[in-house]
């Protein structure tokens, strides 16, 4: 069965905005520096990711690796619908997955974009779509299309490619 990305969008936006709204509501928000969505290079599944400056100095972590961030896939149960509706990518037997990958991009986009205008609309944080390294043009892309151009240039003197 094809994924629903009609249903996919209107739950992604929900699960997103809980997420936001969770984390603005107990972090300092000039602690916070990163808040994304987090996937494989094959769009296999959506998880919530975020780091805070704090916690990047007291792990001594990358500042860029989304699996050491301490918001990564926190309390993601808002998430349970989306990973429903990507599951419906997959083939009956789970031997291939079928995503169309440019328009599920122009939605994360447009998820993400909501959330920098709602929540982190005049902050530094840099919102964006990580997967592998941060050099990857995907996650450059999603970081320079969502974010005022003062925080992708932020982020691109903050990591090396």
């Amino acid at each position: 069965m094809p994924i629903d990305y009609a249903a996919l969008e209107i739950a992604l936006t929900t699960a997103f905005e809980e997420f936001s709204l969770r984390l603005i509501s107990t972090l300092e928000l000039s602690d916070l520096y990163v808040v994304g969505l987090y996937t494989s290079e094959e769009f296999l599944y959506l998880t919530p990711t975020a780091n805070t400056y704090s916690a990047w100095r007291e792990k001594g972590s990358s500042k860029w690796s989304p699996p050491d961030w301490v918001y990564h896939a926190y309390d993601s149960e808002e998430f349970q619908q989306v990973d429903k509706l990507m599951m419906q990518g997959w083939d009956l037997k789970f031997d291939s997955f079928n995503i169309d990958e440019s328009y599920l991009k122009k939605i994360l986009y447009r998820v993400l974009g909501k959330a920098r205008r709602d929540y982190f609309q005049d902050s530094s944080v840099v919102l964006g779509l990580f997967m592998g390294g941060m050099g990857n043009i995907v996650v450059q892309e999603s970081i320079q299309t969502v974010n005022p151009m003062s925080v992708w240039l932020q982020f691109n003197l903050s990591h090396e490619i």
